[in-house]
């Protein structure tokens, strides 16, 4: 039988070895200046200018996921490095917009860096379809448009949505890969099993759904990190409910328990903050939210390289204008730093399913109790 929500939030249990060792790690981090990646990457040639604009964001997607960083920590079951200080301090998207481009954008007061942010991608349906599943939905629409022979825009964007996909089923197969070099490169014994076992789980996700507890986790984390690792800063949705379901199977098969679930929820909280560094060591190379001072000092082309044209406000507007408690978005992250981190790792539990009832389960202590016990 399935364990109720009463019995996770009165049942005690402690921080594993590996969770300790992931807070430590992240503490370390915070106050320690991590080096930032590469600078200037760009998919522009005389060979991909000729594209639609949405084709080359697919091509700058594919080149951020082929080439940021890779790491698995010791500790860790949850893998997919984050890399330090993306969010606003680190490399910036590859570029893909032309000069024109950006010219005929910042007449509308924008600009290709901008995202469409504070929104929730519908990860329950990736979860339930997998890479394989939305990118044959893909294939059936482009399918479709191009028997219209008609609009080249939408056939346009099912490709680069294909694209996308096929740019991040192969960022978890480099973790396979990682995995697997580890495994045969003096892990000891236990340690190797942990990274055979990533190893399956990310070549099994590469393609399809996910079958566990821990492989959604994975999934979702996968999909979220190359989301925050490619210029879509999108928040976590209803993680208790898009998880429920394979926790609810897990447990009534009897192959993992609520406190084996509970590590897993805290170690991808860790995940959450493996970025984070204190805003003195951020802020000198910040690229979302700098200091108005710097972004007045910039030549035209650093401004072009942040993504501007020649007229920075057009992508700030607002910047200085939006007062929270009677401070700047800029003051308050001065004094706040760690607000670098939390950008868009937002998530909401509980409340109610569609049709009224409660939509509180075990997931949404699991949540709970990581916040509470990992601060």
């Amino acid at each position: 039988m399935a364990t109720q929500p009463h019995e996770v939030v009165t049942k005690s249990i402690p921080l594993t070895d590996r969770v300790q060792r992931g807070c430590e790690d992240i503490e370390a981090i915070r106050f320690s200046k991590q080096p930032l990646w590469r600078k200037h990457l760009t998919v522009l040639s005389d060979e991909t200018v000729s594209l639609p604009l949405v084709k080359r964001k697919a091509l700058a997607i594919d080149k951020q996921l082929s080439e940021m960083p890779a790491k698995i920590k010791d500790y860790e079951l949850i893998v997919g490095h984050l890399f330090q200080c993306s969010l606003g301090t680190g490399v910036p998207f590859p570029a893909y917009a032309t000069s024109e481009e950006l010219l005929a954008s910042e007449e509308r007061f924008a600009f290709p860096g901008a995202i469409f942010g504070h929104h929730c991608p519908s990860y329950g349906r990736f979860l339930k379809h997998g890479i394989g599943g939305l990118r044959r939905m893909a294939e059936e629409k482009l399918a479709e448009v191009r028997q219209k022979g008609e609009d080249t825009d939408t056939a346009s964007w099912y490709e680069s949505v294909i694209m996308s996909l096929d740019a991040l089923g192969r960022f978890m197969l480099r973790y396979h890969d990682l995995a697997r070099e580890l495994a045969e490169n003096g892990a000891g014994p236990g340690r190797k099993e942990e990274l055979l076992t990533v190893a399956e789980i990310s070549k099994h996700l590469s393609e399809e759904p996910p079958r566990t507890f821990r492989e959604a986790i994975q999934a979702f984390w996968f999909a979220h990190a190359a989301f925050q690792a490619t210029n879509n800063l999108l928040s976590l949705g209803r993680m208790d409910q898009y998880f429920w379901p394979f926790l609810e199977k897990d447990l009534e098969n009897g192959t993992t328990t609520i406190a084996q679930a509970q590590e897993l929820i805290d170690l991808l909280w860790l995940k959450f903050n493996e970025r984070l560094q204190s805003f003195e060591l951020a802020k000198n190379h910040s690229y979302y939210v700098p200091d108005p001072d710097v972004i007045a000092k910039m030549s035209p082309d650093e401004l072009s390289r942040l993504g501007f044209a020649s007229n920075p406000w057009a992508g700030y507007a607002g910047h200085k204008g939006q007062f929270l408690g009677g401070k700047t978005t800029y003051e308050l992250l001065q004094a706040e730093g760690e607000l670098y981190n939390e950008w868009l790792h937002t998530t909401t539990v509980g409340g109610q399913t569609p049709d009224g009832k409660d939509a509180t389960n075990p997931v949404t202590y699991l949540c709970l109790n990581a916040a509470l016990r990992l601060g």
